[in-house]
């Protein structure tokens, strides 16, 4: 089954040789608890440029050999075709909880009822409607993200490593001459999901900066999505306060395609009574709850 993961290495780059090498000691660190991380090493700006051809050649770089990129398209297809390979039932349509004193006892989807013994959550940025009707809000918002696809002609970049530039934005390559960069990170735009000028100009800025071997891709298109933020930043798995039978992760930012699939191993033991490997204090679903009194 194809999942979109695809190990290709990455490189941390920047001009400052002190930074590149604390930038090694913190992956040096990390790779103690997680081998995964793989060989790491500083390349120099011809060994970086080898790489990732249309990088600037001001910069060099760290590189470590376990990153890796991830097709979010193909992930969530290949969760979806596995959860119902082991008998799970995908309905579309808009969910309401139901519930009675201290237990949600199922979920109407239009004129369906659906009984179950336990409620997962795992809405993202659209969570808060489902709480509302419990006479709770739920504090996640959605962060706009603009991410901009390229194509470069003639060129295999399916092997190229993804590239982490000393700003907040990305580049990664898949095969086909395939380039994306992003993303914006806007806050207090609602669900407005038209691509803009203002955050296209943005990603294409950044992104020349460090490569600008990229000014002669092709712009195939820009595609926006939301990102679900709690408060601080810091997300929240657990129970939901006042049912027991209520289960909810949420407040993944940017991380969601990375974490998601190990929280949702987590969600699903902790709604079988099974012990979790988390502690959950430390991502509180309290934290982000108060009573509704819209």
């Amino acid at each position: 089954m194809e999942t979109g993961y695809q190990r290709v290495g990455a490189i941390s780059i920047h001009h400052d040789r002190e930074i590149l090498i604390k930038m090694e000691a913190r992956a040096t660190v990390r790779r103690e608890e997680a081998p995964e991380v793989g060989e790491i090493r500083q390349l120099d700006y011809r060994e970086t440029s080898e790489l990732f051809p249309p990088l600037s050649k001001a910069y060099s770089s760290v590189h470590v050999s376990g990153g890796a990129r991830v097709n979010g398209r193909l992930l969530r297809d290949a969760l979806l075709n596995a959860s119902q390979k082991h008998g799970a039932s995908m309905v579309k349509g808009d969910a309401q909880l139901e519930w009675s004193i201290g237990r949600v006892t199922g979920v109407k989807v239009g004129d369906t009822r659906y009984e179950a013994d336990s409620i997962i959550i795992t809405a993202g940025a659209w969570a808060p409607e489902l709480l509302k009707p419990l006479g709770m809000h739920l504090s996640i918002s959605p962060q706009k993200a603009q991410i901009i696809h390229l194509e470069l002609e003639d060129t295999e970049t399916g092997n190229w490593p993804v590239v982490m530039p000393p700003n907040n934005q990305y580049i990664l390559a898949f095969g086909g001459g395939r380039v994306v960069i992003g993303a914006t990170h806007e806050d207090e735009k609602g669900f407005d999901s038209r691509p803009t000028l203002g955050g296209m100009h943005e990603i294409i800025d950044k992104g020349l900066t460090v490569a600008p071997g990229l000014a002669d891709a092709t712009y195939l298109e820009t595609k926006v999505g939301f990102r679900p933020v709690a408060p601080n930043f810091l997300p929240i798995i657990g129970t939901v306060p006042g049912f027991d039978n209520l289960f909810m992760a949420n407040g993944l930012g940017a991380s969601g395609l990375t974490v998601g699939p190990y929280l949702g191993t987590q969600l699903a033991k902790l709604a079988a009574g099974e012990d979790v490997e988390l502690d959950l204090e430390q991502y509180d679903v309290s934290g982000a709850i108060s009573d509704n009194i819209s």
